[in-house]
């Protein structure tokens, strides 16, 4: 059985989507790979041609999901950029 892995953008950039790729791209199969969608469609669009200019494939519409009850992962990344302001 493979692990679940969940990466979490906080602030709904397109971090998730760029690191649970990257990831997906250089382990192959080994893991089930989620990520949190960007809040903006246009830097997801930005993020997956990014992502095929390198020859990485971009992770699945399927796999971009908010967390809800009766989901389950084996690991979270929470990805963040630093403080919030106050």
């Amino acid at each position: 059985m493979t692990s679940r892995l969940f990466f979490l953008c906080a602030r709904r950039s397109g971090r998730a989507l760029l690191a649970a790729s990257l990831l997906q791209s250089s382990v192959e199969n080994r893991f089930e790979i989620w990520g949190s969608p960007p809040r903006d469609t246009q830097e997801q669009i930005i993020i997956e041609h990014l992502l095929q200019e390198q020859g990485v494939i971009p992770l699945a519409p399927d796999r971009l999901i908010w967390p809800t009850f009766g989901l389950r992962w084996d690991e979270g990344i929470i990805l963040c950029s630093g403080l919030a302001a106050t």
